[in-house]
């Protein structure tokens, strides 16, 4: 794996758009506040650096400027090293270079405090959580807004956890929240299942389809498919796979907040699975329902669901590379320490 694969690439702010969810829309505030607390203390070291206040001459306001950081740096404090990495060139890191690339300042761990920069694997973490979060919410979009009807039982269990997970967003004791968080896990854990077992139960009826065209006509003439059946069919198995899409959006934030990378992209392995099963089944019944444009030019992410794959994987592996590198722009680097609010 090359550098440039080995480099993470995180914004210096999050954006989200709006959502209907209450709950998810509380959930990205606390996310943004911790990433923004987190990388205001990376910012805070350098100011802490004798000659950051020198390099600040040379900082224009309206310029970006790349903060590049070795991830291993809490590691190593864990451990008591504590030493800085070098890059392939030889350079110490972090350094800061402006949109040119060209070098601005450098961090040394003599010459300030290396707590400062202990958190820089929760940045990245927050940081590749939200841009799953946007993929998903953009697939639960084109799938939610076709459904009507009743949730099951099976979706009252996910929605029993996600009032679980509120409640810990909302506790202010951090170990009553924890049990929460931990608590919802559990159900929202078991609730996917059970959902992506009734999934599978509820479409065996497109295995009973016809498979060509001229099937489809010859079964049509002798009323061997009711097109209105299959409508209902369809819909109802959508709205356990919007469930499905929500409850991995709740695991991914909560294993966030808890800062457990490893179970995250674990988190994700059974929806990837469910999207690639159910996309394959969506092509064939697509075939039977009445012609819809919205759902035609909308909804067509079963016909390419490994697009959607290959985009929550990019952000997942990203997670393993070794350097953080972190676009600010030069009036965030130029603000003085008592300006920065990290309450």
């Amino acid at each position: 794996m090359d550098k440039e694969q080995q480099i993470i690439n995180v914004q210096s702010n999050l954006t989200f758009k709006q959502s209907t969810d209450p709950t998810l829309e509380l959930s990205k505030k606390q996310l943004t506040q911790r990433y923004d607390y987190n990388l205001n203390q990376v910012v805070n070291g350098f100011r802490n650096v004798p000659t950051f206040y020198e390099a600040q001459k040379l900082i224009k306001n309206d310029s970006l400027y790349k903060v590049i950081i070795p991830k291993n740096i809490s590691k190593r404090l864990d451990d008591g090293s504590a030493e800085w990495n070098f890059d392939k060139t030889g350079m110490m890191l972090p350094t800061i270079k402006d949109q040119n690339g060209s070098f601005v300042c450098q961090a040394r761990l003599e010459e300030t405090n290396p707590i400062n920069f202990s958190n820089v694997n929760d940045i990245a973490l927050q940081s590749t959580m939200a841009a799953i979060l946007e993929q998903l919410e953009l697939l639960n979009e084109q799938v939610s807004d076709v459904l009507r009807g009743q949730f099951t039982d099976r979706i009252g269990v996910i929605e029993g956890a996600i009032d679980t997970y509120k409640q810990a967003l909302l506790a202010r004791d951090k170990n009553i929240s924890k049990q929460l968080l931990t608590q919802a896990v559990s159900e929202l854990n078991k609730g996917r299942r059970q959902l992506i077992e009734s999934l599978g139960a509820k479409t065996k009826f497109i295995n009973e389809l016809p498979q060509s065209s001229f099937k489809q006509i010859f079964y049509s003439l002798f009323r061997k498919v009711d097109t209105n059946k299959i409508e209902g069919e369809f819909l109802e198995t959508q709205t356990i796979f919007d469930s499905i899409i929500k409850s991995s959006n709740y695991l991914g934030l909560i294993y966030e907040e808890l800062g457990e990378i490893n179970s995250l992209k674990e988190s994700f392995v059974p929806l990837k699975d469910c999207i690639n099963e159910y996309a394959i089944k969506m092509e064939k019944v697509a075939e039977f329902l009445p012609y819809n444009p919205v759902i035609e030019n909308q909804y067509i992410w079963y016909k390419n669901p490994e697009k959607i794959i290959e985009i929550i994987d990019s952000h997942i592996h990203k997670l393993d590379a070794e350097y953080i590198e972190i676009q600010l722009a030069g009036e965030q680097l130029l603000l003085k320490k008592e300006e920065v609010n990290l309450d």
